[in-house]
């Protein structure tokens, strides 16, 4: 975690405090009691050294460290994309309903709009990062994505199950078809695969045993989704992530993670496709309908 003279807590509080003002300059409310709302509060105790007045306990720790690193984690996302002249007012309006529990399903009828909206903050500014220059689509009706790089379109998708997620890659096939786009489609697997189940670990051997039967779920699903994409011609690849907050022996951070995919598409020139894939793997895997075995999906393992 990188901070402004190797203080924590003086970054957190600017940074907590650089959320609230982009929110007060584009007069958007943030919402009392919803997610981002509470990790702001949260986090400016935290910054500012104040005693909690709840009682001690481990639900009470991880709320704690769960505002430290998720307001961390979206201001460098938010100041990425502000400093690039994106305008994310769209997405900052948005993200001030839903909660801030990365791995943990919303509930029924419950609005997801945080980890949504936050996630095309996230995806833009990793591309930022890496000298890319993502642009937000002007029709705010979502037909067929969220951003383009260089004319390939980027659809951002945070799913509550996996079953969601065939569905949402065959709309956006659809809508890429015929407007004759073509485009990458990234996912969010925290929440449909639970990954906020357990977010306390006594020892790292804990926390592998736990990491490895998710792996586990996440390739015998992801095996699917690729198989499922690579039939879509329009569709050149895959972009996934995982965005985790845990404390392991003792430890907290935030986990971002990420991996990408190419398939074959000999009629494109996928030098942009490419490029946007190498932020997410540096060497993305290019699957082959003619030997599924080049798949090599495996869960996101790489730093973004």
């Amino acid at each position: 975690m990188k901070t402004v003279g190797n203080n924590i807590w003086e970054e957190l509080g600017r940074r907590e405090a650089m959320i609230r003002n982009e929110y007060a300059k584009k007069r958007i409310a943030l919402k009392p009691g919803q997610g981002l709302a509470l990790a702001l509060e949260e986090s400016n105790a935290l910054a500012a050294n104040l005693k909690s007045t709840k009682s001690a306990s481990d639900a009470a720790v991880q709320e704690a460290v769960q505002a430290l690193h998720v307001i961390y984690s979206i201001a460098d996302s938010i100041e990425l994309c502000l400093n690039s002249g994106l305008d994310i007012t769209r997405q900052l309006s948005q993200m001030a309903t839903g909660t801030t529990d990365f791995g943990t399903p919303t509930r029924k009828n419950s609005r997801i709009y945080f980890k949504d909206f936050e996630y095309e903050l996230f995806i833009a500014s990793c591309l930022i990062r890496r000298g890319l220059k993502p642009e937000f689509l002007e029709d705010r009706s979502d037909p067929i994505g969220e951003m383009s790089v260089e004319g390939i379109l980027i659809e951002c998708k945070h799913p509550n199950s996996t079953g969601q997620i065939e569905d949402n890659i065959s709309k956006f096939a659809r809508n890429l078809r015929a407007a004759g786009k073509f485009g990458i489609f990234a996912i969010a697997v925290e929440d449909a695969h639970h990954l906020g189940d357990h977010g306390t670990f006594a020892t790292v051997l804990d926390h592998h045993v736990w990491l490895e039967a998710k792996r586990d779920e996440m390739e015998s699903v992801g095996l699917g989704i690729v198989t499922f994409a690579s039939k879509f011609e329009n569709i050149l690849g895959l972009i996934l992530t995982q965005s985790i907050v845990q404390i392991v022996g003792g430890n907290t951070g935030m986990s971002r993670l990420g991996n990408s995919l190419l398939f074959e598409r000999p009629a494109q020139d996928l030098t942009t496709a490419r490029m946007i894939a190498e932020v997410f793997n540096p060497h993305p895997v290019i699957y082959s309908q003619e030997d599924a075995g080049l798949i090599g999906h495996g869960p996101p393992a790489t730093q973004v």
